[in-house]
């Protein structure tokens, strides 16, 4: 991440301050189980020894990415009207082209995976997306050409 600024609703930045708290609990467990494989003897030949240090590197490694994401949090008010689509508001969308009805929910590149119907707001998408009131017509240029949405409802 190397300190760029990042957008968190608190219900984001709640949900990584657990998950910190989560892995800081892993590390001292791997931290054990490493002393302990380690006492056991040759470290050539000790498999548990190496599972548990490289356990334990992957997670020192997602620690420094959580505390990154936090360091450099800013907290978003969530919204409390909606009368445009903003970060972390769902939204639901019709495709001009197939009539079909789509559910989003713009959010950081960071929280996709964390949120039903996510979208990043950096994607073609969730950047025409952003900011878009219900009735507008919202461009998006994608990998496989210009889609046209309409935003239906917000909220």
């Amino acid at each position: 991440m190397a300190g760029g600024q990042v957008q968190l609703t608190q219900e984001s930045y709640d949900r990584l301050q657990k998950e910190l708290a989560q892995l800081h609990a892993r590390r001292a467990e791997l931290r054990d189980e490493v002393a302990l494989t380690r006492s056991y003897g040759d470290l050539r030949e000790n498999v548990g020894y190496h599972a548990a240090r490289e356990a334990l590197s992957i997670t020192e490694s997602q620690v420094k990415a959580v505390e990154d994401k936090l360091a450099h949090a800013t907290i978003v008010a969530a919204a409390t009207s909606f009368h445009e689509v903003a970060l972390g508001v769902p939204c639901t969308v019709r495709v001009e082209a197939t009539g079909e009805v789509i559910h989003y929910t713009v959010v950081e590149a960071h929280e996709v995976k964390l949120v039903d119907d996510g979208i990043s707001a950096s994607s073609p998408i969730g950047e025409a997306l952003l900011y878009a009131r219900i009735g507008d017509e919202c461009l998006a240029e994608t990998p496989r050409g210009l889609l046209t949405m309409t935003v239906l409802s917000i909220g």
